[in-house]
């Protein structure tokens, strides 16, 4: 129980319980439930139920139309070895690695860009953030457009300084389709980072820095030093995103190439989605959609097992 000198100890051991500072009564926690009660209500209804149909058809075989056919674990064995997953899953690995490396590794490098801003520094954040609220459907076409191999501003841009040959359908090439189609939505959320990472950078004390400018450390050496370190537990929260969102990944790609060219850029989250809605195996894509959640939350734990740190205190 949180008590609050000065406040927990009003009224004896019969003062009613406190919550975040605040004094919960009997009245206010019912009212609190009342207000709740809608917005779980559809939670439950749309996530939690969802997910556990998902995970019920998953031990069937069914097409949507006829009586489900319980198969016990039939669609993981065949999940496991079904070698186009395992392709479609080598793509979601390219998809991290793009993510961990441009995506945080950018946001890194503007936030703390922002920090040393003397000027701007909101409006740049601004700047940063828009590009996450927009409609990945939207940043995909554009991205789709800027890369057409006849007018799109790569190419153009290419022919204009020289570099022609470097022009290509980048899209239609098998062997740049799947990080051109993943450029976009590694891009996209670079500003959704970049915000969490400030909120993180501004809670390092001044003292720290003003102690190590006047020890005559340089800018290299206080981001290295006392950034870095103190900021890495905001860092690990982008990682985790970033892996999780990567495993997710489907509408930027879905948008772009529809898995194509001959399967080069097929995500997990596409061959659900085609296993499902176009081939009608709804308990194997449901064993798809369990598989992700799996390997996400391994993803997780391992990271956090094995690269977690003790919290610095300061």
């Amino acid at each position: 129980m949180l008590r609050i000198k000065g406040i927990a100890d009003q009224g004896g051991e019969n003062s009613p319980p406190l919550m975040g500072g605040w004094n919960m009564t009997p009245k206010k926690m019912r009212t609190g439930i009342l207000f709740l009660a809608p917005a779980m209500l559809f939670y439950c209804f749309f996530v939690v139920f969802s997910i556990a149909r998902v995970i019920y058809y998953s031990f069937f075989k069914w097409n949507g139309l006829n009586f489900p056919q319980f198969v016990g674990v039939s669609n993981y064995v065949r999940l496991v070895n079904d070698q186009t997953v395992l392709a479609a899953f080598r793509n979601n690995l390219i998809a991290i690695a793009m993510a961990l490396i441009i995506q945080i590794g950018i946001a890194l490098i503007l936030t703390i860009s922002l920090s040393n801003c003397k000027f701007g520094a909101r409006f740049f954040r601004t700047v940063y953030f828009v590009p996450a609220v927009i409609s990945g459907v939207a940043v995909a076409m554009m991205f789709g457009q800027a890369m057409n191999p006849d007018y799109g501003l790569i190419n153009t841009s290419l022919r204009l300084i020289g570099l022609g040959t470097l022009a290509r359908p980048w899209l239609s090439n098998s062997n740049t389709a799947i990080y051109a189609a993943l450029l976009p939505q590694t891009l996209q959320y670079i500003g959704w980072n970049v915000i969490i990472l400030v909120a993180g950078i501004y809670n390092i004390p001044d003292s720290l820095y003003e102690a190590a400018y006047l020890d005559g450390v340089s800018n290299l050496q206080k981001t290295w030093y006392i950034t870095l370190p103190l900021l890495w537990e905001v860092i690990q929260i982008c990682i985790i995103s970033a892996i999780t969102g990567s495993l997710q990944g489907f509408t930027h790609v879905m948008v772009l190439t529809g898995g194509g060219p001959n399967s080069a850029t097929e995500l997990v989250g596409l061959l659900m989605y085609h296993r499902t809605f176009q081939w009608l195996q709804f308990g194997y894509g449901s064993s798809i959609s369990v598989g992700i959640f799996l390997v996400g939350l391994l993803f997780s734990v391992l990271f956090k097992r094995y690269f977690s740190s003790d919290k610095i205190e300061y």
